[in-house]
């Protein structure tokens, strides 16, 4: 049975809303007029999940203990499922935390089973942990098979690294060319990723909802370069006119960048594990259904520094 196109009437559920990327998609679909339910743990976090416009309902509950799922999940279309339980600071809890991430997807699973649920759309991480993403690296793609196992057909998004003010990925990167001119570094610096900006994750998180053939399938999604990042350290050193950086490749294989401010603390080491020189970029594909006008690295950067000086970009990892 094929997927039924979004309708005004219908209703889209947001589960990690007061995330990184969650709180931004809210606002953009708030500001496609798109009919909103938002899943969310803690009160205290519903002022910043919940735009004052826009139809939005909002729902107590936790994935982990099924509390409010199956009231979330009534009458909904599509389900964005941008939920982690993964703290890029206390990378020690990892084995802790994918077991939290698997059984909260499998929870979701269940409760579903019995709706009218039409489709999920997720956002994993790929190629590296300890990302802004949803989930963490090999862990991300336990959780996004675990929801194929359901009814519900998934749209898988993956993405190596999201370049926004507030993206774990982008502190470490920031915090690294910010902090010494001389720099000593793993094999995984020259790892060739796709970055890309966070208005083009957004445009694919959004066009995906009124793109009913996506329903279904996994794609990589990422900007118009294939970087390392050594190239990415240098070119954000370009674009905050900091003297060139001088990266030296430490032998041995060691896994740790030198310099590593507190805040990237937890995303290094992971970004060590998951990134290889002689990992390779995979085609996107996406593209050949969603157009998307790419933004530069360096673009991107720029917007990121702006926005986070103008004040619009907060937000959790």
């Amino acid at each position: 049975m094929g997927v039924m196109p979004l309708s005004t009437e219908d209703r889209v559920l947001v589960l990690g809303a007061s995330g990184y990327v969650g709180h931004r998609l809210v606002l953009e679909l708030v500001r496609k007029k798109i009919k909103l339910r938002l899943m969310i743990r803690d009160l205290a976090d519903i002022p910043r999940a919940v735009p004052r416009e826009g139809d939005v309902e909002v729902v107590r509950g936790d994935a982990l203990e099924m509390v409010g799922l199956e009231r979330a999940l009534q009458g909904i279309h599509t389900a964005y499922y941008l939920i982690h339980g993964v703290d890029t600071k206390s990378f020690v809890r990892r084995r802790v935390a994918d077991e939290k991430d698997t059984q909260a997807a499998a929870n979701f699973n269940r409760a579903a089973e019995p709706t009218g649920l039409q489709r999920i759309i997720y956002l994993g991480a790929s190629g590296q942990d300890g990302s802004e993403l949803s989930d963490q690296g090999n862990n991300g793609s336990s959780v996004a098979a675990i929801l194929a196992s359901g009814r519900a057909p998934v749209t898988s998004l993956w993405a190596s690294m999201i370049v926004g003010a507030g993206a774990a990925s982008f502190e470490m990167l920031r915090g690294l060319a910010e902090r010494l001119p001389v720099m000593g570094y793993p094999k995984w610096i020259d790892a060739s990723i796709r970055p890309i900006a966070i208005d083009d994750v957004m445009a694919y998180l959004l066009q995906c909802l009124f793109r009913p053939e996506t329903a279904g399938r996994s794609f990589e999604i990422g900007g118009p370069e294939v970087l390392s990042y050594r190239d990415m350290v240098q070119q954000y050193a370009e674009v905050r006119k900091l003297p060139a950086r001088l990266i030296v490749r430490r032998p041995f294989g060691a896994s740790r960048a030198e310099g590593v401010p507190p805040a990237a603390s937890g995303a290094a080491p992971s970004v060590a594990e998951g990134l290889t020189p002689e990992d390779e970029v995979r085609p996107k594909g996406i593209e050949e259904v969603i157009p998307v006008e790419l933004t530069p690295f360096k673009k991107a950067v720029a917007l990121a520094l702006a926005a986070e000086n103008n004040g619009s970009e907060s937000g959790e990892s």
